[in-house]
């Protein structure tokens, strides 16, 4: 490899890609807690566990670093990334983990989102611990249901944003030096609509299709420069000659305002009000994450392009962009917290068959991340409240 990654970083990286799974894969997404927590025990963090129902836990380590103080005179810095990945099991096929020494590319299912960027983590840890003199708490919150919103983990999420001063996110990094300064807001909706079954030759039938496809087509029409909302999946009916029970559909929403989104929100429910009564709808969801604003993310920005010209005067310096994709980091900013995201490696075709990571990012990550969280503490930068 053309990275200074060592063998030891590359085997824990094979073992969290090996133990790919969805949020439904409980014995999967454990698997991954128990590989961390060794390697983050090894380090100095004490680790909490918090049961989250019909998922597997979500992990909070905490890393008390620099001088002696009490934890409330402590900087807080939380990095927070996701156990889950978009590939559940039975969908990898023979697709694993490799090594391509040609490219200095590292592949896998779920390498980008995220298992490279919970090594980064564990890299910059151990600079952190070394390093800070100022008192501080470092934080790793590691989340077992981001890839279908981090519904059960809400409420966890919003009370240690409370207790942070910082919060970096391991989202994938963009190729070009670039890292996540803005997110919009995003949205998770599931229609459900039930019929009667019946032979399509009998009376009585009431089929759950013929109200679900004119309603996935309105709300798919409802897409548009503020708000995209796309319809990519539906399921209906047991039998060619049965009218179907039930059907449903799901809908993805992305704005850059989390007031656009909202409005649209509201008329896909007006829209299933309104379908024939002797189709009974249920709707769910709703926005499941505001937006990153890039008032939030100025400070950690402009700190870390300071910190890459101090370590490499005219090189290079970190880069931030805005993207549409979700994100546990956005709930930070919402709560006020100076955040900075894509922190992960630099990444190509994430959440895609081509998913692969830049093997030298990981350790340039890794040193960004800790340069980063020791110059927040050692220079006592509060939450700005």
């Amino acid at each position: 490899m053309t990275s200074n990654l060592d063998r030891t970083t590359l085997e824990l990286l094979e073992s969290l890609v090996g133990a790919t799974g969805g949020s439904d894969d409980i014995a999967e997404i454990e698997c991954v807690n128990g590989l961390l927590e060794a390697e983050w025990t090894a380090i100095g963090f004490e680790i909490v566990r918090h049961p989250i129902p019909g998922r597997a836990d979500l992990v909070v380590a905490e890393l008390r670093v620099g001088s002696d103080a009490p934890d409330a005179d402590r900087v807080a810095v939380t990095i927070v990334g996701h156990s889950d990945t978009v590939w559940p099991v039975g969908t990898v096929g023979d697709w694993s983990y490799a090594e391509d020494a040609a490219s200095g590319m590292l592949s896998g299912p779920g390498i980008g989102d995220m298992k490279a960027g919970l090594v980064v983590a564990g890299l910059a840890a151990r600079m952190i611990a070394d390093s800070c003199s100022a008192p501080g708490l470092l934080r790793i919150l590691l989340i077992p249901d981001e890839e279908v919103g981090s519904v059960g983990s809400l409420p966890i999420i919003e009370r240690v944003a409370g207790m942070t001063d910082l919060c970096i996110g391991l989202e994938a990094g963009k190729p070009g030096d670039q890292f996540v300064a803005f997110r919009g807001a995003v949205g998770a909706m599931r229609i459900d609509l039930h019929g009667v079954p019946a032979h399509v030759t009998e009376p009585g039938g009431v089929n759950a299709v013929t109200a679900l496809l004119p309603l996935a087509t309105e709300v798919a029409a409802l897409s548009g420069p503020e708000v995209l909302v796309s319809v990519c999946r539906i399921r209906a009916g047991e039998a060619r000659q049965i009218t179907a029970a039930d059907g449903w559909f799901e809908i993805d929403l992305r704005a850059d305002r989390a007031a656009d989104l909202l409005a649209v929100v509201e008329r896909i429910r007006s829209r299933a009000a309104a379908v024939d009564p002797t189709v009974r709808v249920e709707v769910h969801g709703g926005m499941t994450r505001p937006e990153l604003a890039v008032e939030r993310s100025a400070r950690p920005l402009a700190l870390l392009a300071e910190l890459d010209e101090a370590r490499n005067p005219g090189g290079a310096r970190a880069i931030g962009i805005r993207e549409r994709g979700g994100s546990d980091a956005s709930f930070f900013a919402a709560a006020g917290v100076d955040t900075l995201d894509g922190f992960g490696p630099i990444c190509w075709d994430n959440c895609a068959r081509g998913e692969r990571v830049l093997a030298s990012s990981l350790p340039d990550r890794a040193v960004r991340m800790a340069e980063l969280a020791i110059a927040w503490i050692d220079g006592g930068m509060r939450r700005q409240r």
